[in-house]
């Protein structure tokens, strides 16, 4: 098959529409984030195989507002947090914030694919994210001091 063709044996099954090929392509999340940056269309398809026309259909009927809006927005302010840290050198939470929020994104795509066992596993690597947000800011080392008297005043009564 020639490069840049999109073949359906390699389509991933998603939740959305069965007949829609953008839906059920394997790179979806990649498609729908460039017609978020407003890429051309015709672009698109074009790098991805597939036809203008249903690039075009797709965003227009399968996308929800609510996707679009996360799509636009979500990698923006990523891009904006990525500049402030390597322009002012901030700290390790800022790239921990990034992370987070990137995972955060992950998980809702996840969640609304029905993906199960991958929403978990992105849950934990965003449980293991906030964790390490909260040991460098000093507030989960309270609740572990905390948690820790209280654990050895009950082994003592």
């Amino acid at each position: 098959m020639p490069s840049g063709v999109y073949d359906r044996t390699k389509a991933k099954k998603s939740s959305g529409h069965a007949r829609c090929i953008v839906c059920n392509h394997i790179e979806r999340a990649r498609i729908e984030l460039e017609c978020a940056a407003a890429r051309p269309d015709r672009a698109i398809a074009e790098q991805f195989g597939l036809k203008r026309d249903a690039v075009r259909r797709h965003w227009q009927n399968h996308v929800s507002g609510a996707r679009k809006a996360e799509l636009i927005c979500g990698p923006l302010k990523i891009q904006r947090l990525a500049e402030k840290s390597a322009e002012e050198d901030r700290s390790l939470l800022d790239y921990l914030g990034i992370l987070r929020s990137e995972l955060f994104h992950l998980f809702l795509d996840a969640k609304a694919r029905r993906l199960t066992f991958d929403a978990g596993s992105i849950a934990a690597r965003l449980l293991q994210t906030l964790e390490a947000t909260g040991r460098l800011n000093g507030q989960l080392r309270e609740t572990i001091l905390v948690s820790g008297v209280l654990a050895e005043g009950a082994k003592t009564i």
